[in-house]
C-alpha cells in the first residue's frame, strides 16, 4: 500500500463531508477524517512492525502540552475545550509520518498534483454553486443543508459584497464546500496563491496556460465569495511577497519602492476596499464590540482558567449582540483562548509561527546554493503561506479548526515539515559534493 498518498485522500474526503454532515445533521460524521487517520496510522505502524513509536522532540513537547491541558479539563469535568485545535496537531503528526513512509518520502510531483486537485475542486464547486443559485436553486440548497442544528449549516445571512455591488442585490454569501462564507473566501484566496505566477520557482513551465486559467478562475471565485477577513489576509500576503518571502519574484528594491509609492498615493481607497464592511462609526463600534467581547471575558478570568481554559463552559460566553446577527465568537482566537487557555492555544500559535519561519530559513539556504527551481522550494513557500493564512483566519471565526478546514490546515503544516526535511537533505548533498571536490 502506498501510505504516503493517504493524507491526500483523507483531506479530500474531509472537504466533502460538511455537506453530508449538514444533510444528515449528525455530529459523528465530522470525526470520520480523524478516525480514518488514526486507523490508517495504526495499520501502518503495525505493518511496519515498529516496536518503538518514533516521535520528534518538537512533537513530543506539543503532545505533552496537550496531555496536561486535556487532563486538567477532564479532571475538572468541563470537557475538552477546542477538540479541533488538538485534531490539527494529531493530523499533522500522522500526515507527516505517512508522507515520510517511503525511503525518500513522497515525491514532490505527487504533492504538487494533490494540492492542485484539492483547490481545483474547491474552486469549481464555488463557481458551480453561484451558477446554481443564480438559476434559482437557493431554496433547494437551504432545504438540503440549511436546517442543521448539530453541525455547521448553509447560512443565508452572510453578505455577498462584490455580487451585490455588481447588481445581484438579492444574493447572499456563498458557502463553498466547507459551508461558510469565511472558509469559502479563504479557500479561494489560497487557491489564487497556489496557481499564482509570483514565485521564482517555475513549476508550471510545461502547462503555464492551464495554470493561468486556474489562476483566473480562482480570482473570480475569490471576488464572488470575498469577505473582509479574506481581503485582510490577502493584503498581508502581498506585503510578505514584496518584503519577506525569499522565493518571491517581487522582493527587490524596485518593486518595493513601487509598492510603497502606490500605497501612499492610494491609501484611502485601498483601506476602504480592504475594510469594506466598515463605512461609519457605528460599523466600527459593532465590530469592536463583537471582537473585544471574547477578549474581555478572557481578561476577567482567574489565572487558572486563563491558563487551562473553561472547556465547554466557554459556550456560555456565546451571547447575542443586540442589533447584530450571530454570536460573540467573531474573534475566533479569543474564543479558543476562553475554551482551551493560554497553555494549549498559545503553544499551537507558537508552533505555526515557528514552522513558518523555519520554512523561510530553509528556503533562504536553498537560494544560497542557487536551488530556487527545486520543486520543494515551491512546496515550502506555498504551503507555509497557506498554513499562515489558516492561522490568521482565526482572527475572525474558527473555520480553521472545524471540519474540512482543520484537515487542510494539518495537510499544509505536514507538507511544510516534509519540505524542510527535503530541502535540508538537498543542502547536505550539495555541501558533501563540494567537500568531495
Amino acid at each position: 500500500m502506498v501510505w504516503n498518498k493517504l493524507p491526500f485522500l483523507i483531506t479530500l474526503i474531509a472537504s466533502i463531508l460538511p455537506w453530508m454532515a449538514a444533510f444528515f445533521d449528525l455530529k459523528w460524521i465530522t470525526y470520520i477524517p480523524l478516525s480514518l487517520s488514526l486507523l490508517t496510522y495504526f495499520i501502518y505502524k503495525t505493518r511496519k512492525q515498529s516496536k518503538i513509536l518514533s516521535i520528534s522532540y518538537g512533537f513530543m513537547i506539543i503532545f505533552f502540552v496537550i496531555m496536561i491541558s486535556v487532563s486538567w479539563q477532564l479532571s475538572h469535568s468541563i470537557g475538552i475545550g477546542s477538540g479541533g485545535s488538538i485534531i490539527i496537531v494529531v493530523l499533522t503528526f500522522i500526515y507527516y509520518n505517512l508522507f515520510s513512509s517511503a525511503q525518500f518520502g513522497i515525491p514532490s510531483r505527487y504533492l504538487i498534483k494533490q494540492i492542485h486537485i484539492i483547490y481545483g475542486i474547491h474552486i469549481v464547486f464555488i463557481l458551480a454553486e453561484l451558477i446554481f443559485r443564480l438559476a434559482g436553486g437557493t431554496e433547494i440548497i437551504v432545504s438540503l443543508v440549511g436546517n442543521a442544528t448539530e453541525v455547521a449549516r448553509y447560512k443565508m445571512y452572510n453578505k455577498a459584497m462584490f455580487l451585490n455591488y455588481i447588481g445581484f442585490e438579492n444574493m447572499t454569501g456563498l458557502g463553498g464546500l466547507l459551508l461558510g462564507s469565511q472558509s469559502a473566501s479563504q479557500v479561494a484566496l489560497f487557491a489564487m496563491f497556489v496557481f499564482a505566477p509570483f514565485y521564482r520557482t517555475n513549476i508550471f513551465y510545461k502547462f503555464s496556460n492551464i495554470a493561468t486559467i486556474w489562476f483566473f478562475l480562482s480570482l473570480v471565485a475569490f471576488l464572488i465569495s470575498i469577505t473582509m477577513m479574506a481581503s485582510i489576509i490577502f493584503s498581508i500576503f502581498v506585503v510578505l511577497f514584496f518584503f519577506y518571502l525569499p522565493n518571491s519574484k517581487y522582493k527587490n528594491i524596485k518593486y518595493q519602492l513601487l509598492f510603497i509609492t502606490m500605497l501612499i498615493i492610494f491609501f484611502m481607497p485601498i483601506s476602504r476596499i480592504l475594510l469594506f464592511n466598515i463605512s461609519n462609526e457605528r460599523d466600527f463600534l459593532i465590530y469592536f464590540s463583537a471582537f473585544y467581547t471574547s477578549l474581555d471575558n478572557f481578561i476577567h478570568l482567574d489565572p487558572i482558567n486563563q491558563f487551562f481554559g473553561l472547556g465547554k463552559n466557554a459556550s456560555s460566553l456565546m451571547t447575542s449582540i443586540p442589533g447584530l446577527e450571530g454570536e460573540r465568537a467573531d474573534f475566533g482566537l479569543g474564543m479558543l483562548l476562553n475554551q482551551s487557555g493560554v497553555l494549549l492555544i498559545g503553544s499551537l500559535v507558537l508552533l505555526v509561527i515557528k514552522i513558518f519561519f523555519l520554512v523561510q530559513h530553509s528556503i533562504t539556504r536553498m537560494m544560497k546554493f542557487s536551488l530556487h527551481q527545486n520543486p520543494w522550494v515551491w512546496l515550502a513557500t506555498v504551503n507555509s503561506l497557506i498554513a499562515l493564512g489558516w492561522g490568521l483566519s482565526l482572527i475572525h471565526y474558527t473555520p480553521a479548526v472545524e471540519l474540512g478546514g482543520r484537515e487542510l490546515f494539518a495537510f499544509h503544516l505536514a507538507i511544510c515539515l516534509l519540505s524542510v526535511k527535503n530541502m535540508k537533505r538537498n543542502c547536505v548533498l550539495i555541501i558533501s559534493s563540494l567537500d568531495g571536490k
